[in-house]
């Protein structure tokens, strides 16, 4: 895959300014049975999978759903989301059945009140991300929970919407065990929404071999949130640099390297990759012809319930073979040796690593079988997972 499919690309370039309101009209005849607004879809790599590939499969290939994608807008008149500078117009929200809101940690009951007053018969569903009573000081939001008043707007906002859609399942878990009785009376109904990908991304991936380069390859994400894990990791890193020189090549990607001044990668030699947007995202690591993409996890109580597994789908339909920590989500869903290679320790990482840039037939083996599972088991456009995606909102 060298870049978006033109599908996507033009549904996401900034020529139909994502910014506004790219509105998806309904094929000449058809009459859906219900039209879903996702709201403030960024163009980042969970709220892809999460919220556009949703928004554009169901829009694309379901009979009974149609979509809108609403995103950061200059609009004077409508609905007014505070803190994203959002608006809803006044006859995309008298057309919509059910709203999909991100994780908002100002109270809905205004945003609620206001939709009601031009729909009284909508809907509003609400992310949650990631365990906030337990934040790291490196998260992005970490600053803002330091206000007690803050989480308990979250947990109003949990009883006030319809729905709560997690994308860890060990998430939904602990929210409703440990919010129970402060969640009594609530109506609320809690979705684990799976991540997954859409059939036209794949169609023009080439099966790419690396074993020819004399260099091999690393990948490894780097956003704010994942500075714990990377600076964990690290020693594994500059191990392997140390023993293995020039011959081994680390690509971080994206920008999320400091914290406190510090660089998570401060003690190893590195290619920093950036990429402007999602519309960019594919292609640019694409391009970098990875022998490996790393997924390391430090183990956390935060960790086990925020982590998604948006990056293993990225590296595996673009045919990377991964290695990650054996921590929930991966060692939930990766078998060891057969989807990706799983790391229990430093030295697991280490040894793994070592074995593989020694010879590269195992990561080919396991390349090969997580491309063929992703095409099962994480396309939204196969009957059983459309099926999956229309059942959670029609029966809302």
């Amino acid at each position: 895959m060298k870049e978006l499919s033109d599908y996507y690309r033009l549904m996401l370039s900034e020529k139909l300014d994502l910014k506004r309101i790219p509105k998806f009209e309904q094929k000449e005849g058809e009459e859906a049975e219900l039209t879903v607004t996702f709201v403030l879809p960024l163009l980042n790599p969970l709220d892809f999978y999460r919220m556009i590939v949703p928004a554009m499969a169901l829009n694309r290939y379901s009979e009974k759903i149609r979509t809108f994608l609403i995103g950061l807008g200059n609009e004077t008149t409508g609905v007014h989301i505070d803190d994203y500078n959002v608006y809803l117009r006044g006859e995309i929200v008298e057309q919509t059945d059910i709203f999909v809101i991100p994780f908002i940690t100002d109270s809905v009951s205004q945003i609620m009140k206001d939709i009601y007053r031009l729909n009284k018969e909508a809907k509003i569903c609400m992310f949650v991300d990631y365990d906030w009573e337990n934040l790291p000081a490196y998260h992005t939001a970490y600053d803002k929970f330091q206000d007690p008043k803050v989480s308990e707007r979250v947990i109003q906002n949990i009883k006030d919407v319809d729905a709560v859609f997690f994308v860890n399942s060990e998430l939904e878990n602990k929210v409703f065990e440990n919010l129970s009785e402060k969640l009594k009376g609530a109506n609320t109904m809690f979705q684990t929404i799976p991540l997954l990908t859409d059939i036209e991304l794949l169609k023009d991936v080439e099966l790419i071999t690396t074993k020819d380069q004399d260099v091999f390859k690393i990948g490894i994400f780097a956003e704010q949130n994942d500075w714990e894990s990377n600076n964990y990791i690290q020693s594994v890193l500059k191990d392997i640099q140390k023993k293995h020189g020039d011959s081994v090549e680390i690509n971080v990607i994206g920008n999320g390297l400091m914290y406190d001044k510090r660089n998570c990668f401060r003690d190893i030699k590195y290619n920093h990759v950036q990429y402007e947007n999602i519309i960019d995202y594919f292609g640019t690591i694409s391009a970098l012809r990875l022998d490996v993409g790393l997924i390391p996890i430090k183990d956390t109580a935060f960790n086990k319930v925020s982590i998604d597994y948006g990056k293993y789908i990225t590296f595996s339909i673009l045919q990377i073979p991964v290695m990650a920590s054996s921590v929930y989500p991966y060692n939930h869903f990766v078998k060891h040796n057969e989807r990706g290679i799983l790391c229990g320790t430093k030295t697991n990482w280490i040894d793994e690593l070592a074995i593989a840039i020694k010879d590269r037939t195992k990561l080919e083996e396991v390349m090969k079988f997580a491309f063929t599972v992703s095409k099962e088991y994480y396309i939204v456009n196969t009957p059983e997972k459309l099926k999956m995606f229309e059942q959670i909102f029609l029966e809302l």
